[in-house]
């Protein structure tokens, strides 16, 4: 019983040391090696030296260059509004009729009083000749002839003064055509048919011009003077010839152009900054509503 024992007791000692041998032949062996991730692609740009064009930017606003506030020269009851509200206006077109018929009676009275006084004229030479003609028989004395001549010289101013008078309605007939000073764009109209216009006091209406226009902006001191540097070194010109970049608010880019035209004397104290303007084109906008721009140096 006990050689059975000691038999089956050794195969199981045998086995066991087996495995443990083996487990610590595997801790043993060393781990294996990682695998190494590849190498990114990375793009390689050549810096290379070239000029580039400083640029600033600053908020500006369009104005237009001629605007014109339409009044009447001569008083009377509007008879016609001849434009469509917010139209393009030519230099000349009739805008407002004011009723002409007294102006036009006026002239027919100043022609009348013209002819009477050209007559007058005519006679008074015609007296002046004959009493020469009898001074020289001395048939007549010499207070006639004075006389003669005065009235002949008072004539003479009579119709002068009846030809002012001609030209002065004609001139006032005219003006019952109030006619665009300008081309450009109309505003609204501030008077009616049948309203009472009076001479240069009442407001009819607004034509500004479109293109080109002006834009303002204002320029902070050390871009100012940096700019004024550059250009006197550079080009040898004036800030004031700038060429400058113009952009609506709606604008991608500066996709219109313009030069300063003008600069302000001084600085203004309470900002720092010089008030600029830039005369640009083409700008499709309507000066006669101010639009937020940016300005480009």
């Amino acid at each position: 019983m006990h050689g059975s024992h000691a038999f089956r007791f050794r195969p199981l000692s045998a086995r066991l040391s087996a495995g443990v041998l083996t487990l610590m032949l595997a801790a043993c062996q060393p781990p294996a090696a990682d695998v190494a991730p590849p190498v990114p692609e990375v793009g390689v740009a050549v810096i290379q030296p070239r000029a580039v064009q400083l640029k600033d930017e600053f908020n500006g606003r369009l104005e237009a260059v001629d605007a014109v506030e339409l009044r009447p020269r001569v008083s009377g009851y509007l008879e016609r509004v001849a434009f469509r509200e917010g139209d393009f206006v030519t230099r000349g077109d009739v805008l407002f009729v004011i009723d002409p018929r007294p102006y036009r009676i006026a002239l027919d009275r100043a022609i009348a009083q013209q002819q009477q006084a050209r007559a007058a004229a005519q006679l008074a030479r015609v007296q002046l000749q004959r009493v020469r003609t009898l001074m020289k028989a001395r048939a007549t004395s010499q207070e006639e002839l004075d006389n003669v001549q005065a009235a002949q010289l008072q004539a003479q101013a009579s119709l002068r003064a009846a030809d002012a008078a001609v030209d002065d309605a004609r001139l006032n007939l005219g003006y019952t055509e109030v006619r665009a000073p300008i081309s450009g764009r109309i505003g609204r109209a501030l008077l009616t048919v049948g309203n009472l216009a009076r001479a240069d006091q009442s407001l009819l209406s607004t034509v500004v011009s479109q293109d080109p226009v002006y834009v303002y902006f204002d320029c902070d001191e050390q871009s100012f003077l940096r700019y004024t540097a550059q250009r006197a070194q550079g080009e040898g010109r004036a800030i004031a010839q700038a060429p400058v970049g113009i952009a609506l608010a709606n604008d991608q880019g500066f996709p219109h152009t313009g030069t300063v035209d003008f600069l302000d004397n001084r600085l203004d104290p309470a900002t720092g900054t010089i008030r600029a303007r830039a005369r640009g084109w083409p700008i499709p906008a309507r000066p006669s509503c101010p639009a937020c721009t940016r300005a480009c140096s």
